[in-house]
């Protein structure tokens, strides 16, 4: 039985064995609290809940968010694109982008599009990174770079994230009534090498899994300055490994078995080189891995090694890493 809170909102979760209890919990909590329990829950934070009983699947959107913030922005009636940024606008020589933007308005409109980001719509988060970067003295640039993923929302807006689409007839019951399954946890990652013209510095993006569905993602700026696309995949695969250890902590703390080994994914054929103990024909043989306090260490690049820092075990393949 779990109870999830966010300020004044709270989603409870429990296992039908626990439903007496559960509501015990809930009437000690009126006792002490003014607290309405509502019905099914349909929305939550800006969410909208959508449940397929039949397909056993739950698919977060927040089309009525996106709505409203088209009409707060005046963009309701604007001319929809297929894609949230568009290729060399960031370099576009022209001087009138130059000129300053309502810092104000850039500011708002940055702050809403953070929000579906982090939520449902990691489709935009590359885009987001980048408008937030750019928060103190913005441009027409960059103004005209966030009106752009609201008109690409604007055409979009019923997505979001579908949940429940691997389970079928295979959700395991944590009481062992069932046959426990191990949940699949996996992560994708990529870099953009020196990105910025200004500090040199690559992007790292990653997405990590749940039995194939997306719970977590992030599109950050490096801490360091990558010397070669193999360094910044590398650096990109490091922070997706991070995230799949945490991500495996949390199933077992929640009672579910996870998969002996998960598969981090890369495409860069350098990093490839790396973890198949070919690092002469990659970028070298020592590669810098960030720890979770943001300090440098170095260890062997071959992947093969076991790593008891990690807690995990890190094994080569091709075009994946395996923790």
């Amino acid at each position: 039985m779990m109870i999830y809170r966010f300020v004044d909102d709270m989603q409870g979760s429990y296992h039908a064995d626990d439903a007496a209890e559960f509501q015990q919990s809930v009437a000690l909590l009126q006792q002490r609290f003014n607290i309405k329990q509502l019905k099914t829950t349909t929305w939550m934070l800006g969410m909208r809940i959508t449940r397929d009983r039949k397909a056993r699947t739950i698919t977060l959107d927040q089309e009525l968010y996106v709505s409203k913030a088209l009409e707060k922005f005046g963009l309701q009636q604007c001319r929809v694109v297929s894609t949230p940024e568009a290729v060399g606008a960031a370099h576009d020589a022209n001087p009138a982008l130059d000129k300053p933007a309502d810092r104000q308005r850039y500011m708002e409109m940055t702050g809403t599009l953070m929000y579906a980001a982090i939520s449902t719509r990691p489709d935009i988060a590359h885009a987001v990174h980048y408008l937030a970067s750019n928060m103190q003295a913005p441009t027409q640039r960059h103004m005209q770079a966030a009106e752009r993923v609201f008109r690409y929302l604007a055409g979009t807006k019923a997505l979001g994230l579908v949940f429940g689409s691997r389970n079928g007839d295979t959700v395991g019951d944590s009481r062992g009534r069932r046959a426990q399954v191990q949940v699949d946890v996996c992560a994708f990652s990529d870099a953009d090498w020196a990105n910025d013209k200004g500090d040199r510095r690559s992007i790292t993006g990653w997405v990590a899994k749940l039995n194939g569905d997306p719970v977590s993602w992030s599109s950050k700026k490096q801490r360091v300055v990558a010397l070669s696309t193999c360094e910044a995949e590398l650096y990109a695969e490091s922070a997706a490994i991070q995230e799949v250890l945490w991500l495996r902590g949390l199933m077992e703390e929640l009672g579910l078995h996870t998969q002996t080994g998960s598969t981090v994914y890369g495409d860069n054929q350098s990093a490839i080189a790396v973890r198949q103990g070919r690092a002469h024909e990659a970028c070298g043989c020592q590669v810098p891995f960030r720890d979770g306090d943001g300090g440098a260490r170095r260890r062997q690049a071959a992947m093969g090694a076991h790593d008891p820092a990690a807690g995990g075990h890190l094994h080569q393949g091709a075009g994946r890493a395996g923790v």
